[in-house]
């Protein structure tokens, strides 16, 4: 699977080029002068609604509407969450801007809301989502009532020398998970305004803290969470995987909670680990439909020569790969550009320019690969839709090409 990693590591390192940033989903804040904290804060609550619907809403509609419940969260505290209150962002059956559409969001006027709309959205799963929602703010009111003042008290728990990256990270992904989804349960829409939510919070978030402030138990949850049991939340929480890659990665957000972190004055020695390799290597891949869908799963390993776990989670399987055959080039998080690739390749079926078959057999790629570096890479484009620069000789892809002999 060496070459396979290989070709997702390119392919991933196009998705995240700087210089492009359409390549993936920016947030239509309601504010224009969020502080880092606010900014993480709505990335994480937008991700909290992502399941089963449209990217484009959550972050176009849903990230509007919540970068404004986190300004007034930031001001007012978790009141703005208590749906009996009449200045509650919730209503009995979606979310609910306070601030009346402006003129000068484009993306919402492109979507029809006229000025002066209420500007509402409503999550697949609504009734929990407000759970998960509620329950974070309240804990988050302990630390500042910045999602990164906790995440900074998980990574103090880890200042003793020697520590790995690799359980820094795993650390942070359970408390993440721990916020946010632990114990949520299925709620109804009509039960939410006959429950004392606030008390319910409060208590939960007393838990927490208390959880936090007991290093030895907090780390005996880590490794509970991490076990490599077949059901194990540990492949079963994409949007805490999600949500810690563009921490760690995204152009976006990475540089915020960097900076974030500095401000909080974490060594520089463990935020070197937060962001190094190994660190990127820790995060899972996204349990999705895309990246465990049969026409790429079934293609991948009969190119790879790799035996197919039937019924085995795809990513649970990449990561036995990638520490069984010591994968050196690309990790198990980058094969979410799935998500991009299935869909304009192996739907399409594309495979006379695949380049997961290239690297073993000649096939048409060459024809789309320009080779210059004052144009766009089509390769990138082609595959997954992303903006890219052409590396020519620095391509790394190119390089793989060109060991093959028949090439």
């Amino acid at each position: 699977m060496n070459n396979e990693f290989a070709v997702v590591n390119f392919l991933d390192e196009c998705r995240w080029d700087s210089e492009n940033l359409n390549n993936y989903n920016l947030i239509n804040y309601a504010h224009s002068d969020l502080s880092n904290d606010e900014k993480i804060l709505t990335h994480w609550i937008s991700y909290i609604t992502d399941r089963q619907m449209k990217f484009e809403d959550v972050w176009d509609i849903g990230g509007f509407v919540f970068s404004d419940m986190v300004r007034h969260y930031s001001l007012d505290g978790v009141g703005v969450a208590n749906i009996s209150s009449p200045d509650s962002f919730f209503t009995g059956s979606a979310f609910r801007a306070r601030l009346r559409c402006p003129v000068s969001n484009e993306i919402l006027a492109r979507r029809e809301f006229g000025v002066g709309s209420v500007v509402e959205f409503t999550s697949r799963f609504y009734p929990s989502d407000y759970v998960s929602i509620i329950y974070t703010l309240k804990t988050l009111e302990s630390f500042d009532r910045s999602i990164v003042g906790y995440l900074t008290e998980i990574i103090r728990l880890y200042n003793v020398q020697p520590i790995a990256s690799r359980a820094i990270i795993q650390g942070l992904a359970y408390g993440l998970y721990l916020l946010s989804y632990e114990d949520i349960g299925q709620h109804k829409a009509d039960s939410l305004p006959d429950t004392d939510w606030i008390a319910l919070a409060n208590a939960r978030a007393n838990s927490t803290e208390t959880l936090l402030s007991d290093k030895s138990r907090f780390l005996r949850n880590v490794d509970d969470f991490f076990k490599d049991s077949k059901y194990g939340k540990r492949y079963n929480c994409k949007r805490v995987w999600c949500s810690l890659r563009d921490y760690l990665k995204s152009p976006e957000f990475s540089p915020l909670f960097r900076e974030s972190l500095q401000e909080r004055n974490v060594s520089d020695d463990l935020i070197q680990k937060v962001f190094c390799n190994e660190a990127k290597q820790t995060v899972e891949l996204p349990g999705d439909v895309w990246n465990n869908k049969s026409v790429f799963r079934n293609c991948l390993f009969s190119i790879s020569g790799a035996k197919d776990k039937d019924g085995e989670p795809f990513n649970r399987q990449l990561r036995k790969l990638f520490e069984q055959e010591r994968i050196t080039v690309g990790y198990p998080e980058q094969f979410d550009v799935t998500f991009d690739f299935v869909q304009r390749m192996c739907d399409k079926q594309l495979c006379t320019i695949c380049p997961f078959k290239a690297v073993y057999e000649e096939n048409r790629i060459s024809k789309i690969c320009i080779n210059n570096a004052d144009m766009l890479c089509p390769v990138s484009l082609v595959t997954c839709g992303y903006v890219t620069n052409c590396k020519s000789s620095d391509c790394s892809l190119k390089k793989m090409l060109e060991k093959r002999p028949s090439y």
